[in-house]
């Protein structure tokens, strides 16, 4: 099964929601499921630096601009 979670994050967001989704992320890929985020974000580089001290791989998360409505 493929899971797509979609969240916000960033300074003006925060980080909890990523945090939550990323504890049930990691509880998927134990499960051996597939599981991307997609986040919209007004600080790319800090969200790819909080994932990465998740062990989530950069190929499995995709950004979406805060300009963006």
């Amino acid at each position: 099964m493929n899971v797509l979670i979609r969240c916000n994050a960033g300074d003006k967001y925060g980080l909890g929601h990523l945090s939550r989704c990323s504890a049930i992320a990691f509880s998927l890929f134990e499960n051996k499921q597939e599981c991307f985020f997609l986040i919209k974000t007004d600080n790319k580089s800090k969200i790819i630096d909080f994932l990465k001290t998740r062990n989530i791989s950069s190929n499995k998360f995709i950004f979406i601009s805060e300009r963006i409505s």
